[in-house]
């Protein structure tokens, strides 16, 4: 449970979480003191979920970054920045087992709410009822296009494979990643021509999956 110095801390970074839009900061106010509302701390490297290792409630990332890898693999699917969430795929289901690991990629602080308290803000709150269905929606939409991409035999899947490798080489926590070498020399490590890898740019980017800006590529994990 949170004490009320930790509410007012944090109270606006809940705000703006996509489950509490449209609510008022009284009513967030009361659901961050119940029980089932807890704020942990972890250093880099930590394991937070495992799929053998989870607890069902959704985490909001207030300070530092998360990784989260496929299975128990060392494939990178996503990283999670200040503001972000995770936690999803554990609630509402009866599997026993968790869809990733999720590593704290740096000392990061997370507030976490218990699947029982996200039962009686969705019960209670239409709103928040209405923000939880459209975000499932929207992430559906997204994530399916992005697995259709990484995995598919293309240039784009094959610049997106390296791009998330990158990020997780260089360790970003906002999604933004820097090109090491140039264009031509990308286009020749990837055994392509310099104008398919403008097109699987420009497809990234019409996509809403990664953003390219000089030496400078944003990828969108949310």
């Amino acid at each position: 449970m949170t004490t009320e110095t930790e509410i007012r801390n944090y109270i606006d970074k809940v705000s703006h979480m996509f489950l509490f839009k449209g609510i008022d900061k009284h009513t967030i106010g009361s659901y961050m003191s119940k029980e089932g509302c807890s704020i942990e701390t972890f250093n880099q490297g930590d394991v937070i979920f495992s799929p053998d290792s989870f607890e069902k409630k959704l985490g909001l990332v207030t300070e530092g970054s998360i990784k989260a890898y496929s299975g128990d693999s060392d494939s990178l699917i996503n990283i999670i920045s200040e503001n972000g969430v995770f936690g999803l795929a554990s609630l509402f289901g009866g599997e026993n087992t968790y869809c990733s690991k999720v590593v704290a990629g740096k000392d990061c602080k997370v507030i976490f709410f218990s699947e029982s308290l996200i039962q009686d803000l969705l019960f209670r709150e239409r709103a928040a009822m209405l923000n939880y269905v459209t975000f499932l929606s929207d992430r559906i939409r997204f994530l399916n296009k992005k697995i259709a991409t990484y995995t598919a035999d293309s240039a784009k899947s094959k610049l997106l494979r390296y791009l998330m490798n990158l990020a997780e080489q260089q360790d970003v926590s906002e999604g933004d990643v820097t090109l090491p070498i140039s264009c031509q020399q990308l286009a020749e490590s990837l055994n392509m021509g310099r104008a398919s890898l403008y097109r699987a740019f420009e497809e990234l980017e019409n996509d809403g999956i990664a953003i390219k800006n000089g030496k400078t590529v944003k990828i969108n994990n949310q």
